[in-house]
């Protein structure tokens, strides 16, 4: 068996961040399209973790190109925040740019 990733990890403006697909189900009411979780550590308090999700977002919108669509943002949340880390939620829909 090859080796499986336990999570995903990026280092952005030197902060390590976690994210991950989240399936519709495990989603508030109302969430739909492709959802995402992103978070980072309490430390980092609330207007950082706002501009690293708000960095992750244009770089997931960025590198969706794909034969004429690409992924827009719908919607973003932060679902959770205590004294050991904050996580935001973003769902984006497929954009059909033909």
């Amino acid at each position: 068996m090859e080796h499986l990733k336990t999570g995903m990890y990026v280092e952005v403006d030197g902060v390590t961040v976690s994210y991950g697909k989240v399936l519709n189900q495990f989603c508030p009411a109302g969430w739909y399209g492709i959802i995402y979780y992103i978070q980072t550590s309490w430390q980092e308090g609330q207007e950082k973790h706002a501009a690293i999700v708000e960095k992750m977002v244009r770089q997931f919108e960025e590198q969706s190109y794909d034969h004429g669509s690409e992924w827009v943002e719908q919607r973003r949340e932060i679902i959770q925040q205590d004294k050991m880390s904050q996580t935001s939620i973003v769902s984006f829909r497929i954009r059909d740019i033909h």
